[in-house]
């Protein structure tokens, strides 16, 4: 019961400035939609000898756009059976223009120089190999990006845990994600 009560009050902490400009901020969205995210568009239809054609119904649906939507890709490949995989796979692609990729460093590299990029890799759960996941994007015409390179809490436990040790071992993990993706992901 305790911990509920003080998640409740972290919640409350943590949000109470955003409480404070909920009227403010809930303005400059609804101005941002209005100014930013519509707009008119004219269309001439026309049939197959290029005659504009009039009173004709037409549907148009929006299936891309500049604006940048998108999520983490963590579940590639990782449902329980083929029919939920390709149910995945295709709503994400009709969904989402971006894909946040893992590169959690102790799913990346479990053991020294053991790295998981390629796609014949060990599976790990919900942390698809950046190989597997950059098909798909292609595939999709998906535009990947990189998730947070170190975090503190996913070094693994291999790395000497010192500043010396802890610098040598990022500067050797980002020359390596560097070299195998710089020409691939560039978010």
């Amino acid at each position: 019961m305790a911990d509920a009560k003080d998640q409740l009050y972290c919640r409350d902490v943590m949000l109470r400035g955003f409480d404070r400009k909920r009227a403010f901020m809930e303005a400059k969205i609804e101005d941002g939609i209005e100014n930013f995210r519509k707009g008119y568009a004219f269309l001439t239809v026309k049939d197959a000898a290029g005659n504009p054609l009039k009173g004709e119904k037409i549907r148009v649906k929006l299936k891309r756009h500049a604006f940048y939507h998108g999520a983490n890709i963590f579940m590639l490949d990782e449902m329980e059976n083929e029919e939920k995989n390709s149910l995945y796979k295709k709503h994400y692609a009709q969904v989402f223009n971006t894909a946040t990729l893992p590169f959690y460093w102790c799913d990346i590299e479990p053991e020294p120089g053991k790295l998981r990029f390629a796609k014949d890799s060990p599976r790990i759960y919900r942390r698809p190999v950046p190989d597997l996941c950059l098909e798909f994007c292609e595939n999709n015409n998906i535009i990947p990006k990189a998730h947070c390179l170190n975090y503190g809490t996913v070094t693994p436990k291999w790395v000497e845990n010192s500043v010396s040790g802890n610098k040598l071992a990022l500067e050797k993990r980002f020359a390596e994600l560097s070299e195998r993706y710089r020409d691939k992901i560039n978010f």
